[in-house]
């Protein structure tokens, strides 16, 4: 398997546990101090204000989404957020005073009361903040990187971050399947049916199964228990990614003709943008995130085929942070769910880009605003052949909810054999690894462990250590038993699996429109509901644990042949899902009263 991005191991050796309770600090990305940006150079940043009662916002927001206190689901409106949580009046007019004094031009506060834009040229910013903007190339994207702010003693005590000054590429989390899928009798069903001499020399028995052409939506929707009055009318769900293909709304019903789901209606689908921070950044892999695109409204759809979907299309893929700043404060948008399928692998965020959206997710919180936040796509990082945990950030915030992978067999009438864990390695028939190009086993698996950026919010339990968890829960991942998605590439219009915490997150997101919808009040933040140990309020997950299955393929692209074919197995033994909370599906996946639970 092929994946973009391949990162390092943060932890070099020593047991599972120890990269769970050990976390290490990380540093900044570091800026390519080679190539200054010219000081003609128009850029674009955001000051996040300091409010009077920003600790007590912490609070408040993980009072209101928790069912053991007084506050809960008291969520406040814009107007009583601004009053209670906004940087105040005297604070604002100072720092647009000394703003427009140093050459910026200062844009509206935004609807939460803690957001300031402003705008002037690179010679401006760093003459105002003592910094230097480099031009650097991560990934091949180019984008702004700078030295640390040295922020004004005039506003540094009403500063809480500056953010834009660290254009980091965002990765999208979907993952096509590692497998030659075949299409046995025109139909896209995972049957486990045994696959000859592959079954039998696995060991596997009947567990091993040719892999999935994709499920469609019938077994999509049986897969989490939903009726036909489970369809998310009145509800918006609200899909944060990069870039915007027109083909989207036409890919998708082509999609639903060939997967069994409603079209969506003219004006259910549409497009929303907000301004640009500063010009787009180039080399981001427009490709990609057309299929993210894709993949995102059709899972949707599938689930929630009443409910109107908006898409925020940042516009280029550094700057998706922003945009989610832009919907959450959007009042247009207050009530609904935001899906987020994409994250900065290992965290790696400048710490005022953390700061300022972990301030803008602590609101959403407050506001009713519910977040869902793919967990990762390399869950687990190899070295010394040891399988060490990953996650990603914004999933690691403690103001989203993050979501895991599993994998999952559907029989052909529709009943779900078997779950386990997203944690995928590839071998040959006789359980040899397979080495990629780079040495390392071939893998793909959901994000997961400990923080090495965020400490434990109070709703995690103390045992486990002092960083947060991720993830809270989990959904379908698995490339080899995804989604059937449709989307056109290059002109061209094909259809085929696609998997990743990409397409668990609007899973999840979707579920929490549904029990919204039966509720008829907002779900708000889910993560303290599902760590919640009093019956009174909690959500009953399935508890996910190790499968010994795989999928059975006569060849996987970049290995060489092998006459046995090889088998991709579901939950790697290394990283396997056990009983309890573990780093690939956290506390378990939805079940048959998710929805009743979270409404």
């Amino acid at each position: 398997m092929r994946l973009r991005n391949r990162i390092p191991c943060l932890l070099a050796a020593g047991p599972l546990v120890a990269a769970i309770a050990a976390p290490v600090m990380a540093s900044e990305p570091r800026p390519d101090f080679g190539r200054t940006v010219p000081g003609s150079t128009p850029v674009a940043i955001t000051i996040t204000l300091r409010s009077p009662a920003e600790s007590q916002l912490r609070s408040y927001a993980t009072a209101v989404s928790d069912p053991g206190t007084t506050d809960y689901r008291k969520f406040l409106t814009d107007a009583q957020l601004r009053q209670r949580f906004g940087a105040s009046r005297a604070t604002v007019a100072q720092v647009a005073e000394w703003a427009r004094a140093e050459g910026f031009r200062v844009g509206p506060l935004d609807a939460t009361g803690s957001r300031l834009p402003l705008t002037a040229s690179a010679a401006t910013v760093q003459r105002a903040f003592g910094v230097t903007i480099y031009d650097s190339a991560e990934e091949g994207v180019r984008a702004h990187t700078s030295t640390a702010v040295r922020l004004p003693p005039r506003i540094a005590a009403d500063v809480t971050a500056i953010s834009g000054l660290n254009q980091q590429a965002a990765l999208a989390m979907h993952v096509r399947p590692t497998t030659a899928a075949t299409n046995q009798g025109g139909s896209c069903l995972l049957s486990p049916a045994q696959v000859g001499v592959a079954a039998v020399q696995s060991g596997l028995g009947a567990r091993v199964s040719m892999p999935s052409c994709g499920y469609t939506g019938p077994q999509l929707r049986a897969m989490y228990g939903l009726s036909p009055a489970d369809d998310g009318a009145g509800q918006t769900i609200v899909i944060v990614g990069a870039f915007n293909q027109t083909s989207t709304f036409s890919d998708a019903n082509a999609a639903f003709a060939r997967t069994k789901v409603p079209p969506l209606a003219p004006g259910q689908y549409q497009v929303k943008t907000y301004p640009a921070q500063g010009a787009p950044a180039a080399g981001c892999d427009t490709a990609s995130w057309g299929l993210e695109q894709a993949l995102d409204v059709q899972t949707v759809h599938t689930l929630a085929p009443a409910a109107r979907i908006v898409y925020a299309a940042a516009p280029d893929c550094t700057q998706l942070t922003d945009v989610l700043a832009h919907v959450i404060s959007d009042p247009v948008l207050r009530g609904g769910v935001v899906s987020n399928s994409w994250g900065y692998p290992a965290e790696a965020l400048s710490n005022d880009e953390v700061t300022a959206t972990d301030a803008i997710l602590a609101r959403a919180a407050v506001l009713g605003t519910g977040t869902y936040t793919a967990s990762g796509l390399y869950g687990s990082a190899v070295a010394t052949g040891m399988l060490l945990p990953d996650r990603s950030y914004p999933a690691s915030s403690p103001w989203t909810t993050a979501v895991g992978g599993t994998t999952a067999a559907i029989s052909a009438n529709q009943t779900l054999l078997w779950q386990t864990g997203w944690a995928s390695t590839a071998t040959t028939l006789s359980g040899k690894p397979v080495i990629d190009v780079t040495g390392t086993p071939v893998i793909a698996a959901a994000g997961g462990g400990a923080s090495i950026r965020e400490p434990r919010p109070v709703w995690q339990p103390a045992g486990r250590g002092g960083y947060r968890q991720v993830p809270d829960l989990a959904a379908l991942a698995d490339p080899e038993t995804g989604l059937l998605v449709g989307t056109t590439s290059a002109g061209q219009y094909s259809i085929g699996g696609v998997g990743g915490t990409s397409l668990a997150t609007p899973i999840v997101a979707s579920l929490a429109a549904l029990a919204q919808a039966r509720a008829g009040h907002p779900a708000g933040l889910l993560g303290p509901r599902l760590w919640h140990t009093d019956d009174a309020g909690g959500v009953t997950l399935t508890d996910i644990r190790h499968v010994d299955a795989a999928f059975w393929t006569p060849r996987l692209p970049g290995a060489p042949t092998d006459p046995d074919g090889y088998l991709v197995r579901a939950d790697s033994a290394a990283s396997a899902s056990r009983p309890g909370w573990d780093p690939v599906t956290g506390l378990g996946a939805p079940g048959r009263t998710f929805l009743a639970d979270v409404g």
